[in-house]
């Protein structure tokens, strides 16, 4: 068994026997039990998922967003995982336990620099004796990347290929030729994972060939390496809707309205407030009158002809090294921490 599931476990019967835990929802509280129960089974993916319950119906559970974030990311979906550890830093800001996770989340998508202060941000910041073990494996992270850029910046740039590619993009999807141009872009991004802007071609292109699933895997990666933009929410959402998840739908438009600076064009602000107030309605008439899910789900907008300008995989990426982990029996952990 991982270090870190018996580290998880040791730190929830801890934090179960103080009122610091008490939870105002039933529904997070079953569902955090369940998702003890699948970690300690190693069952990444379902504990996840329980986690996301949890979360929803608790939103200032901080601890509860780090262990998605360390589920998501050991079930490979960085992604999320990364959305995760982020709620978790913005909750705990003086925190530095998200930022070795997300490091390793960005190290494994290519994102180079993100990567490295990300590690570098956790190995400055704790200080504490009994995760030094971390810190020498943060900072043994933090020399391998830095010898990459230095190789990197060594050799040939390739940004002149990149610019021909993302013009060719860019012509294809003009002329709504948008299977050919998320053919090129996937195989460009194959060669710089980190670019975002491919990211977010892809991700309308994917939007338009009316494959929604795959386009939220794009917007999501997109959201990964641009954290601050506010745009791919907008598309996120309708794809989340048009394949049937108008929770994180609402959830998508809600951060598009919240990020979308004071000056940005009001009719595609107008049209999330539209769609926020449509998905909470339906949510209400759910709740009351116990209609089905399929019932109240709001019909996918035409998405518009054009998005708010700026874009995540279109499969899961290979997952990321695991943390530092040792085989032990030990269940009982002094400290509540997933990693490190």
């Amino acid at each position: 068994m991982s270090r870190v599931v018996p580290m998880v476990l040791g730190a929830l019967a801890t934090l179960t026997a103080t009122p610091v835990w008490a939870q105002k929802s039933p529904t997070a509280k079953a569902a955090l039990a369940r998702a003890v129960t699948d970690l300690g089974a190693n069952h990444f993916a379902e504990a996840a998922a329980e986690m996301e319950t949890a979360v929803r119906f608790e939103p200032r559970f901080a601890f509860g967003w780090y262990l998605l974030a360390s589920s998501q990311r050991r079930a490979g979906n960085c992604d999320r995982a990364v959305a995760a550890y982020r709620r978790y830093a913005e909750l705990r800001p003086s925190h530095p336990d998200p930022h070795f996770g997300l490091g390793l989340c960005l190290e494994s998508i290519g994102d180079r620099d993100g990567a490295l202060s990300s590690f570098r941000r956790y190995a400055d910041t704790d200080t504490r004796a009994q995760w030094a073990e971390f810190v020498s494996q943060a900072r043994e992270r933090i020399a391998k990347l830095e010898s990459e850029h230095a190789a990197t910046a060594a050799t040939p740039s390739a940004a002149a290929p990149a610019a021909k590619a993302h013009e060719k993009a860019g012509q294809l999807i003009a002329t709504r030729n948008y299977p050919e141009a998320a053919n090129d872009l996937r195989a460009g991004i194959k060669g710089a994972p980190a670019d975002a802007a491919a990211w977010y071609k892809l991700a309308f292109a994917l939007r338009e060939s009316n494959q929604p699933e795959e386009a939220a895997k794009a917007y999501r990666r997109y959201i990964t390496l641009k954290p601050d933009d506010p745009d791919p929410y907008y598309g996120l959402g309708h794809v989340l809707l048009a394949s049937g998840h108008p929770d994180e739908a609402l959830v998508a438009f809600r951060a598009y309205v919240k990020l979308a600076p004071v000056n940005s064009e009001s009719r595609w602000v107008s049209k999330a407030r539209a769609e926020i107030a449509h998905l909470e309605s339906a949510g209400r008439a759910s709740m009351a009158g116990g209609a089905n899910k399929q019932a109240t789900t709001p019909p996918a907008a035409s998405p518009p002809a054009t998005q708010p300008a700026a874009p995540a995989p279109t499969s899961p990426t290979t997952p990321p090294a695991v943390e530092p982990s040792t085989t032990t029996a030990n269940l009982t952990p002094p400290a509540p921490k997933t990693e490190p």
